[in-house]
């Protein structure tokens, strides 16, 4: 038996115990004791306890203190309806007690099960939950926020929020508890980081309110932490690929649209409006807003595109003309697809812009150079034709159609070998290798036509590349060279009977030769005996008889000695003339810098009185005929230091240099000079710019000279100014034995 039962069981007894102590006292209340018995059993005992106890406590009172004669006798109606009265009240309090105590039990059973469940909800939550202290301190954790600092149960609770917060988000943490403690917000919710017990940072979303106490001031706090590290991770990744695709679209010149048809909102991204050249200040174009972007044809198509996905859904993609605001036209491709609700209606339209004005751009250069290559092709003046792999024609020019007696057909799509069915197996042979990638040519070749007749053609076969760098075909020029073989042959035969005329006219030149040797040698011999007689004659008589001759007659003797040493120098500079042009030339390297001083210094032994500066350029070296080239520069120094002879301060420079392929030798001075405008007589014969009174000479040393250079292969000229000096410059060929030197 319960203690509880019999505690309950007792108290009647004990109560008249002592109400029959205290009987004097409490006469004639016979119940005052025992409704309180009855009372505190049924709360004591329950239901068994307090009618037990009601029952012994109604048979107590009966028996002891209302002293019945028998049993079941009552001494008064009155005594028997109180004992009835208690034993109601007794059962009353008795059920009310089961009652009350049933419903405290499913209260407390509803305590503990609320209990328990909060601390499974606290400790298997999903998220960190914490009870901190109004300092910072944790009270209370739960396993999910261990896991996400990286702290043990017992570490955490050492440690206050403060410690494993990140520096840089402390602050705004601090500020929002000092919000919550003074009232101005009941809760917060925040992004932060927590410093993980390996030094590792995780982000977390807390959220944190403040539980108060009865009299309102504050106890502790509650927190929630949710670990949002992936999420952040995530998100960073996003950005990224943001950025990634933002970059993308800016490469690859695309932007993306959408437009909500319920509420009218349009979005654009950043490329859009960089390709329709709108001020990102400004909101998106609305449609028909948009209109103003594009071209009237091109806004046909886009607009019944737009206007037909709007109404069925269905997906368009065109391209369109853009007038950016500046003046400036480019190229889209605009792409659109409908979004359906569950009724199948459409409630947004979004896609992407894409700038192809390079393509378009690309696309236009490409048909115009396709236009301008079948011109060129066309009207080429040489045979072309074009073909593909399969040998069929994909150009031909006017030349090639005429050049193979076709006429004006259309070649175009037919296959060689089918216009030309006579063409060799050697040929086609070829046309394999130019397919393989070679370039094949060759300068005659026989083309016997299927009507018997024979083409001479030259011709060359190029393969073309497609833009993968595979042969696509191959361009075949030729030429008909038949009439040139005709003329080859012509020519063949016109060269036998030159060659005839050749030997007859060198053995007529030779002759020629032969007859100016002889006449050099009759002015040489016979004409100089004349003059040797008469100069000869001129001086006896002068020295015989000169002191006799008075007046004109010793003057006109005189005249003859000038006439016959003029005549004399005519003879010599003929014989000079006609040697430069005869004899063979002996090639050998000259040393014309040391050719030149040495001349020079002979001219100022020859002439001591005069003071004249010259300078030679060293290490002047030439390949040629070494006493023909001491002539040549014999007589351009000699020149030079003649037409000084009246300039104050006389200077010669003998220096040379490069024109082309040639050395050029040239000598200067600052002498008399000459007029250009007669520069076309410096050369010739017996030729002479200045008077003899002046400057005496016969006119024959320059032409000589260029008898020479012409034959050593050069040219010469002069340029000059009067009274400013002269420049003489000749040209000699380079030899590798000079170039070495």
């Amino acid at each position: 038996m319960k203690p509880r039962l019999i505690v309950s069981i007792l108290l009647p007894f004990f109560a008249c115990a002592l109400q029959w102590i205290l009987w004097d006292y409490f006469r004639p209340y016979v119940w005052l004791l025992f409704f309180p018995a009855a009372y505190f059993s049924a709360w004591i005992g329950g239901r068994a306890g307090g009618i037990v106890a009601t029952m012994i406590g109604a048979l107590l009172a009966w028996f002891v203190f209302m002293a019945p004669s028998s049993i079941l006798a009552t001494s008064s109606p009155a005594s028997a309806f109180s004992v009835l009265i208690f034993i109601f009240m007794g059962v009353l309090f008795t059920f009310f007690f089961e009652r009350l105590r049933q419903a405290m039990q499913r209260s407390n059973r509803r305590l503990q099960d609320s209990e328990v469940r909060f601390e499974a909800t606290f400790e298997q939550a999903a998220v960190g939950i914490a009870l901190v202290a109004l300092d910072g301190h944790w009270l209370k954790v739960n396993r999910k926020l261990s896991e996400i600092v990286g702290y043990r149960h017992d570490e955490l609770l050492a440690l206050t929020f403060q410690d494993i917060t990140y520096p840089d988000d402390l602050q705004t943490d601090l500020a929002y508890v000092q919000q919550i403690l003074a009232g101005a917000i009941p809760s917060y919710t925040m992004e932060k980081r927590y410093i993980r017990k390996d030094g590792s940072i995780v982000w977390v979303s807390l959220t944190v309110s403040l539980v108060r106490k009865f009299d309102a001031t504050p106890d502790y706090f509650v927190s929630v932490v949710e670990d949002i590290q992936t999420r952040k991770q995530a998100e960073e990744r996003l950005k990224e690929s943001e950025a990634v695709l933002q970059e993308a679209q800016h490469l690859a010149g695309i932007g993306n649209w959408k437009w909500d048809t319920a509420t009218g909102r349009h979005t654009w991204s950043d490329q859009i409006y960089l390709i329709y050249g709108r001020d990102p200040a400004q909101p998106p174009a609305i449609y028909p807003e948009v209109q103003q972007y594009f071209t009237r044809n091109s806004w046909e198509d886009l607009s019944a595109a737009v206007e037909k996905g709007l109404a069925t859904g269905t997906p368009y993609e065109c391209d369109a003309e853009v007038v950016r605001p500046d003046g400036t036209h480019r190229w889209i491709t605009a792409r659109g697809h409908a979004t359906r609700d569950v009724n199948g209606n459409v409630i947004n339209l979004h896609g992407t812009v894409q700038d192809i004005t390079t393509r378009k751009l690309a696309e236009q250069a490409l048909r115009e150079s396709k236009e301008q290559l079948q011109l060129f092709i066309r009207h080429a003046p040489a045979a072309l034709a074009m073909f593909d792999r399969e040998m069929r024609y994909l150009s031909v020019s006017r030349r090639w159609l005429d050049d193979y007696a076709l006429g004006d057909r259309d070649v175009t799509g037919h296959s060689h070998y089918e216009i030309f069915p006579e063409i060799p197996d050697r040929w086609k042979s070829l046309h394999q290798q130019g397919l393989a990638g070679e370039t094949l040519r060759a300068d005659e070749d026989r083309f016997e036509r299927a009507d018997g007749t024979a083409q001479w053609l030259r011709w060359e076969i190029l393969p073309w590349r497609k833009s993968d760098d595979t042969v696509g075909g191959i361009v075949i020029f030729s030429e008909d060279i038949t009439r040139y073989k005709q003329a080859e042959e012509e020519i063949r035969q016109l060269n036998a009977g030159l060659e005839q005329r050749v030997t007859e006219r060198t053995a007529e030149l030779s002759a020629a030769n032969r007859e100016l040797d002889s006449f050099a040698y009759a002015v040489s011999h016979d004409l100089r005996a004349p003059l040797r007689a008469m100069t000869g004659f001129s001086q006896a008589l002068k020295e015989d008889y000169g002191s006799q001759l008075q007046g004109e007659a010793r003057a006109y003797l005189e005249q003859i000695e000038i006439a016959s040493g003029k005549m004399s120098g005519l003879v010599d500079g003929l014989l000079v003339l006609s040697r430069s042009t005869r004899g063979e030339l002996q090639h050998e390297l000259i040393d014309i810098s040391a050719l030149a001083t040495r001349l020079l210094e002979e001219l100022k032994r020859n002439d001591p009185g005069r003071t004249i500066v010259w300078q030679v350029e060293p290490g002047m070296h030439a390949t040629g005929d070494a006493r023909m080239m001491e002539i040549v520069f014999d007589n351009l120094l000699s020149n030079a230091w003649k037409y000084t002879g009246k300039t104050r301060d006389p200077f010669i420079r003998v220096f040379s240099g490069e024109v082309g392929h040639s050395r050029c030798f040239s000598v200067a001075d600052n002498g008399a000079g000459f007029d250009m405008a007669h520069a076309n007589r410096l050369f010739q014969s017996f030729q002479r710019l200045h008077r003899q009174e002046e400057f005496p000479g016969i006119g024959i040393g320059l032409a000589t000279v260029q008898r020479i250079v012409h034959r050593h292969g050069g040219e010469i000229n002069g340029d000059g100014h009067p009274g400013s000096g002269s420049t003489f410059c000749f040209t000699l060929p380079f030899n590798v034995q000079e170039k070495t030197s």
